[in-house]
């Protein structure tokens, strides 16, 4: 089975295919209706994808360039950004974790891994890449949490302390975002309070003290 058997990807042969769908491959799952792909010049490339599946070209973020081609079958769509820095191997280094840091080629149909994304997915760790990133987005204090609930992985250590160091910065990203990934968090297989209790030093007080304050949180 490769990543370009995919019924979208297969017709694709410009950048860089990231996040999650390459993720899952490598979890043995299938590639769900999203995929996302980094690119230079991703407005230009996103509209010519869009012509050349028939789909619908839609602008989700102008200041960030990230937007979306939407299938026919308004189910299926690509979520298409702007490549951060000059490369791939740059744009990967800003990304949270090194699990969710792995890129596929499109072109040359190879993949991309800087960060040693393939040993923790194999390894059933959860490591971050740089405390910046988490530093530049608060939200992904909770990403810690989010992704521990849907996979289970093992938080590396060094998470607890940036919790600990950041976590008065959570409410800094827009309500709709905290909102988003709470409900991700509590639709994962392993759920807190249970899941987040067992083998790890990242625990339910922390995720409470995390969520002191949110106004989005409502009884």
């Amino acid at each position: 089975m490769n990543i370009k058997d995919d019924f979208i990807l297969k017709d694709i042969d410009e950048g860089y295919l990231v996040g999650g769908s390459v993720r899952d491959f490598y979890l043995g799952k299938k590639i769900l209706v999203d995929r996302d792909i980094a690119i230079k010049n991703a407005e230009t490339f996103a509209q010519k994808i869009a012509k050349k599946l028939d789909a619908t070209f839609i602008t989700l973020d102008s200041e960030n360039k990230i937007y979306r081609v939407v299938l026919k079958d308004k189910i299926n769509y690509l979520d298409i950004s702007e490549l951060q820095g000059e490369s791939i191997e740059e744009d990967l280094k800003r990304r949270d974790f090194t699990i969710n840091a792995i890129a596929y080629d499109l072109k040359e149909n190879k993949i991309i891994d800087v960060t040693g994304g393939l040993k923790d997915l194999k390894n059933k760790v959860l490591r971050h890449i740089d405390d910046k990133n988490f530093e530049d987005d608060p939200l992904r204090l909770l990403r810690i949490y989010r992704f521990y609930a849907q996979t289970g992985f093992e938080p590396d250590e060094n998470l607890d302390k940036i919790v600990e160091e950041l976590k008065e910065t959570i409410k800094a990203p827009a309500k709709e975002r905290i909102t988003n990934e709470l409900l991700k968090l509590f639709e994962g297989k392993f759920k807190w309070p249970k899941g987040l209790a067992i083998g790890t030093k990242i625990n339910p007080v922390q995720l409470e003290g995390l969520c002191k304050g949110l106004e989005v949180i409502e009884s």
